[in-house]
């Protein structure tokens, strides 16, 4: 489950599957194609018997079954009673010797005579032939390109077009050559199922409405055929899994509205219910990355701040997470930045405020190798709040009171940019700028 994770937040700016709500919909299909283990190892299904496929017993829950027995022993769902004809599957009706040479038999049922396994690959070779790129029997392209991944693709002409959305992320992965790769490779079944999304421009329809209806126009571009079974479920999942796995109430698309309030002259958080970074800039479960001291690279390189987890800009869908000033201060610097991108550094006004917020916290450290506690701050001491990455900055200068909005979380900078652990990354120093000292000015905010 890490890789596939790994994986996503790799790909979900770049395949725009980048806020809580796509998320959301992304994984309620998910879970129905491929149920809630993210199984990818095995291709769709063909483990029909032949009795099911020289009598047409492919059925549909919904109001237009196929002649046949509901007894799913007969078969599985092949198409909509309208589209008999069309079905994939129907080819064996016309075709029985060749539903008996390839299809299942159990001993003793339905007739049969004998045992024998359904040959899948074969079955799938003729079901799928000359169709949507797909050659012929004997080319194998049937049973290469049948669903797979963990949104079950199918056909060889939507392979390619799939691949094309790929490529021009990671060239490294060529589903087309290597159909087989999805089966095994959790990079191939994650990028095949965001590089059809990309596709079918998915993430348009979803915009920024969270209403459950939506999820029936993303299913119908993912199977146009789907019956009403299966679209009730893939519904449930987003209702009720996905929507509250992902908390699209919390951040929703769309500008934020920030929390009203009231000035008081203490410590206010610096986003609004923060948690450090669970993930490295590799997309890599890591949690002690985000924190303060020689956390990196093997706990050999230094890391000046506190990285708290903040969903960023999404231009035309999310101004990006509320930014607030921790104490009364004064902003003395607003600079667009470079490297750290835009950033603000506001000097506290009374350091106490500071030391009060330190003794509430009485914070231990939470890693036992790398995290460091920083210098102590005195009363005496100038102290400054550093905020860095931010997609939008409102102050400017002035004096500011603890709870004052002061701008929106970005990965601005180039040490943040497309990263998939976006963040506010926050400095507390005795300096205004801290660049250059090392630890010999800063401590850590994880403190207060």
């Amino acid at each position: 489950m890490e890789e596939i994770v790994k994986h996503f937040n790799n790909g979900a700016k770049y395949f725009r599957i980048d806020t809580c709500l796509k998320k959301a919909h992304f994984f309620a299909q998910v879970l129905k194609e491929t149920g809630s283990s993210l199984t990818i190892k095995s291709p769709e299904s063909m483990n029909y018997s032949s009795d099911a496929l020289k009598n047409g017993y492919w059925y549909s829950k919904g109001t237009n079954w196929v002649k046949g027995n509901l007894n799913s022993k007969k078969g599985g769902y092949f198409a909509n009673g309208s589209k008999k004809n069309s079905c994939n599957l129907s080819y064996f009706r016309s075709n029985p010797d060749i539903a008996d040479k390839y299809g299942r038999k159990d001993l003793n049922s339905y007739g049969d005579k004998g045992v024998q396994a359904a040959n899948e690959d074969m079955l799938a070779n003729y079901a799928y032939s000359h169709k949507y790129g797909n050659s012929s029997v004997e080319s194998g392209d049937g049973s290469k390109y049948r669903g797979k991944g963990l949104i079950q693709l199918t056909w060889k002409e939507n392979y390619e077009k799939v691949n094309n959305e790929i490529k021009n992320f990671d060239p490294s992965v060529d589903i087309v050559s290597s159909p087989k790769h999805i089966l095994t490779d959790k990079k191939y079944a994650v990028y095949s199922a965001m590089g059809f999304w990309k596709w079918k421009k998915i993430s348009d329809v979803i915009k920024k409405d969270k209403s459950p209806e939506i999820v029936d126009k993303v299913t119908y571009l993912i199977n146009k055929d789907d019956d009403a079974e299966s679209k009730k479920k893939r519904k449930s999942n987003f209702q009720n899994i996905t929507s509250k796995a992902f908390r699209i109430d919390e951040c929703e698309p769309g500008i934020v509205q920030p929390k009203k309030t009231e000035p008081s002259g203490k410590w206010h958080n610096p986003v609004d219910n923060p948690r450090r970074t669970k993930y490295n800039s590799s997309g890599n479960i890591k949690p002690v990355n985000g924190a303060y001291g020689d956390v990196r690279n093997g706990y050999t390189k230094y890391h000046s701040g506190l990285d708290l987890f903040a969903l960023p800009f999404t231009k035309d869908e999310f101004e990006g997470t509320p930014v607030y000033a921790c104490l009364d201060g004064y902003v003395v610097e607003s600079t667009p930045g470079n490297s750290a991108g835009q950033t603000i550094r506001i000097k506290i006004e009374n350091v106490k405020d500071l030391l009060e917020q330190e003794k509430k916290i009485h914070y231990q450290l939470e890693f036992t190798k790398g995290e460091e506690k920083g210098i102590d701050i005195k009363e005496t001491d100038d102290v400054y709040l550093i905020y860095m990455h931010l997609s939008k900055r409102v102050v400017q200068s002035g004096k500011v009171t603890a709870g004052t909005l002061i701008g929106y979380s970005g990965v601005s900078g180039s040490i943040a940019s497309n990263i998939p652990s976006p963040h506010l990354h926050l400095e507390i120093a005795t300096v205004q700028n801290a660049f250059g000292t090392k630890k010999a000015k800063r401590t850590n905010p994880a403190r207060f």
